[in-house]
């Protein structure tokens, strides 16, 4: 696909947004994290439209469909090369001044084979952002449990980009937090956790490319098991995931 077919090359300016230094200032250090996110100058993504009304996401039109669905945007995307998705993340800086909160839906994207192993095993569709500093991932389980919305949890806040130094992303930070620095090694380190992984070894990183769309890199952490280099790896995994609202949830 040509690179003008990718979302998100032109970002619209989010109403309301908070300044890029500002937000950093609240959001780019770990402690105060809770107190950050109960800023009321902070304009959230399920919260962006007129009144503080949700907008759910559009998807972008795909060869052929100018109106998909997020499954046949997933399906189109599984065949582009993740070289695909570096201009539209890197275009997405400054950070606009959507805080990311609600149910997420999306998928991994390219045709690398670290991307073939992320989708293993199958279920996971997306992140649920809870808008005070915390998220965890959402994993479908069959057409008859409900989904678990509380799988991997984490932390996230802004901090500088592990590639672009000088940038800033939405870091999300799967490292145990017990407040025991020993049992925090042990239960990063540890190989198989809930549906056989473990994320301790790796951190997302997130921009909003686009209303309602952010895209995601993984990156492994420096000294792990997955990385014993002192750098940040960029696993050559992209993700996509798309704003949803309250009634969209329920339907999901």
């Amino acid at each position: 696909a040509a690179a003008a077919e990718v979302p998100g090359a032109q970002l619209a300016a989010s109403p309301g947004a908070v300044p890029t230094a500002e937000r950093d200032l609240w959001l780019g250090r770990e402690e105060g994290i809770p107190e950050a996110f109960a800023s009321t100058d902070l304009v959230f993504s399920d919260a962006s439209g007129p009144g503080g009304a949700c907008v759910p996401a559009t998807i972008p039109a795909i060869p052929g469909n100018p109106a998909p669905t997020i499954e046949e945007y997933c399906q189109y995307a599984l065949a582009t090369p993740p070289s695909q998705w570096e201009a539209p993340f890197a275009a997405a800086h400054p950070l606009p001044g959507e805080v990311p909160r609600g149910e997420l839906f999306g998928c991994v994207l390219g045709n690398s084979r670290q991307a073939y192993e992320a989708r293993w095993p199958a279920g996971w569709v997306g992140k649920k952002f809870n808008g005070d500093g915390t998220f965890s991932n959402i994993i479908y389980r069959g057409p008859f449990l409900a989904p678990d919305v509380n799988a991997y949890p984490g932390r996230y806040y802004v901090q500088t980009d592990s590639y672009r130094r000088e940038e800033k992303s939405w870091v999300l930070d799967y490292s145990a937090n017990t407040g025991d620095p020993v049992m925090n090694e042990v239960l990063n380190r540890f190989p198989i956790g809930t549906y056989g992984r473990n994320f301790g070894d790796f951190q997302d990183e997130l921009r909003q490319i686009a209303p309602g769309v952010w895209l995601g890199r993984v990156y492994a952490k420096p000294v792990t098991f997955r990385n014993p280099s002192p750098f940040f790896i960029y696993a050559n995994v992209p993700f996509i995931l798309f704003q949803s609202c309250p009634s969209q949830e329920a339907d999901a």
